[in-house]
């Protein structure tokens, strides 16, 4: 395989030795995907913890509906969202550690994955600590 041969901005001579996706690209990317999926899995749980609503079919059949959040589901939604939160950051700190390069970027999906993570951490404690 050829190593490429380039010129920077201000004339300067410099070989490129990256040979396609390193194993620290292919984590990151791994950590991203695996933050997506726990965040999935997450609204899965959380939408199994919500009451049940009452209509009219449950109420003809005396069908008893709970009332209240099931505490144990909402404990597991909260450990996924913990989860994509600790990938998130598992990713970041791979970005950072390999970013020293001008073309080096940061993935934005995970940044704003584990943003939004950390900020649904913070919801759903004010809002649910009280009811698990």
């Amino acid at each position: 395989m050829a190593v490429a041969d380039h010129h920077s901005k201000d004339g300067r001579h410099f070989v490129e030795r990256r040979r396609g996706r390193d194993w620290m690209v292919k984590a990151i990317s791994a950590f991203t995907g695996a933050g997506w999926l726990f965040v999935m899995f997450m609204l899965l749980l959380f939408s199994k913890a919500q009451p049940g609503t009452e209509n009219f079919i449950t109420k003809v059949l005396n069908i008893r509906v709970d009332a209240y959040y099931n505490p144990r589901f909402l404990w597991l939604s909260l450990y996924a969202l913990i989860a994509a939160f600790v990938f998130c950051l598992f990713g970041v700190l791979f970005t950072i550690m390999r970013s020293r390069r001008k073309t080096d970027r940061f993935n934005k999906p995970l940044i704003f994955l584990s943003v939004m993570s950390a900020v649904g951490i913070f919801l759903f404690l004010s809002v649910f600590y009280r009811r698990m």
